[in-house]
């Protein structure tokens, strides 16, 4: 029988704000915990002492940058969005504070992060969470970034801005590693550097970050912003493979014509073909291995008509197939900036000042970090494919909830819809029997 709803009104509903203990991140008792377990609050303090305030300070530096990584983690944009954590009771209580710190306090620690030695300390805990989930063999994939700065702010720079033509923009390098999608590394620099600006001086710091933990760098990746026979002969000084993609000018298209090509499969009507052979640019030492791609255009085959070519320079003496697809899983690395980005806002700045923002992306990485490691300790192990930060904040951190009192203590009273099978139960019990 069919029910008109033709005629009928919607229920008058009253608000009112009179709800207490109650929040919005109802996982944020699992993830603080979680840091906890791992030793990251104990490794904040004692990192960052250093830079400690006065003994007596109300909020040390160590409380401070935990309710920015949370904060980050939580899905809290800039800065002056941490007025969101003020009245949460459940963060408040779970980070042990009698009160959140306001937004002034936390722009003042932020740009008390600056400087080398306090970036490198944001490096190092960076690295502490990162190698939970860094195996003993790791691929690094080097790519840089432009965002565009608004307003007047601190070391931006005019330079190639494929988004905003002629704005000021920083231009970040990042370091991730290819398996785990960890981030490494990130240096912040001006707008008017390119791609290949300092990449020694980067390599170099992502090779002793990854030694410092333990793991030993197998080969490099990187798109041909970062091509050049500097970045080739230091490579293979320290023996690491490496697959960095080169540009096709003329001289290269014409020697690539000769080489006999495999065909591998097809992109919509294209056929996509592979070939190697050895080719040396003038501006190289000596000859190198280079494997060329080529899409042809299929009713052109027989004519030889190329749609596009690309080339790989490379150590590896593997099938050219086979190197085609390792260079395209540095995919990954598009993913994470990405991911970086949405989920993170690594592309918003939130102080005028370079140090600021400097370590503020430090900090998301940190927090990039720390969700990876949360993921895969508490829930990947089941073989489930990781989720992206909205995904994970939608079914497990973000779930609303009332923080109630009894006489036998504190009860979070979460929203029966968001129970999804277990899944919020089950990572409390991977993270009870989880042992660091």
């Amino acid at each position: 029988m069919k029910h008109s709803t033709r005629g009928r009104r919607s229920a008058t509903v009253r608000e009112t704000f009179d709800l207490e203990g109650a929040t919005g991140f109802g996982g944020a008792g699992l993830l603080v915990d979680y840091a906890q377990r791992i030793g990251l609050r104990r490794r904040l303090r004692r990192t960052l002492a250093p830079f400690e305030k006065r003994p007596n300070a109300v909020y040390p530096l160590a409380s401070t940058v935990e309710v920015l990584l949370f904060g980050r983690v939580l899905g809290v944009g800039r800065v002056h969005q941490f007025e969101v954590l003020e009245g949460d009771e459940l963060v408040r209580r779970k980070l042990g504070l009698a009160k959140m710190p306001d937004t002034t306090l936390l722009y003042r620690d932020l740009e008390r992060l600056g400087g080398e030695r306090a970036w490198d300390a944001l490096r190092r805990l960076g690295l502490c969470v990162g190698r939970r989930v860094i195996g003993k063999e790791a691929i690094l994939d080097v790519d840089s970034t432009v965002e565009t700065a608004y307003g007047n702010l601190e070391g931006t720079a005019v330079g190639y801005n494929p988004t905003k033509h002629g704005r000021a923009s920083y231009h970040p390098i990042l370091v991730t590693e290819g398996i785990s999608r960890a981030a490494v590394r990130a240096e912040l620099r001006p707008g008017n550097t390119v791609a290949a600006t300092g990449i020694l001086g980067v390599l170099a710091r992502a090779f002793a970050d990854v030694e410092r933990i333990g793991s030993q760098v197998t080969a490099v990746r990187g798109d041909r912003g970062f091509q050049g026979e500097d970045v080739f002969s230091y490579l293979e000084g320290r023996y690491v493979d490496y697959a960095i993609k080169v540009a096709v000018d003329r001289n290269l298209r014409a020697w690539a014509m000769d080489l006999a090509y495999r065909e591998i499969g097809c992109d919509g009507d294209d056929a996509i073909e592979v070939a190697a052979g050895t080719y040396q640019r003038s501006s190289w030492s000596r000859p190198r291995r280079v494997v060329c791609i080529r899409r042809r255009i299929a009713e052109g085959i027989a004519q030889g008509m190329v749609h596009s070519m690309q080339a790989i320079a490379t150590t590896l003496d593997a099938d050219p197939e086979d190197v085609y697809h390792f260079y395209n899983q540095r995919c990954s690395m598009e993913g994470l900036i990405r991911e970086a980005k949405d989920g993170f806002g690594i592309d918003e700045f939130s102080s005028r000042s370079w140090d600021g923002n400097y370590a503020d992306l430090l900090l998301k990485l940190l927090a990039y970090n720390l969700t990876l490691a949360f993921q895969r300790d508490l829930s990947a192990l089941r073989g489930e494919p990781l989720k992206t930060i909205r995904l994970l904040r939608r079914w497990i951190l973000c779930i609303p909830g009332i923080l109630v009192r009894h006489a036998r203590g504190w009860t979070l009273r979460l929203a029966q819809q968001y129970r999804r099978d277990g899944q919020f139960e089950d990572m409390r019990r991977r993270l009870n029997a989880l042992v660091c």
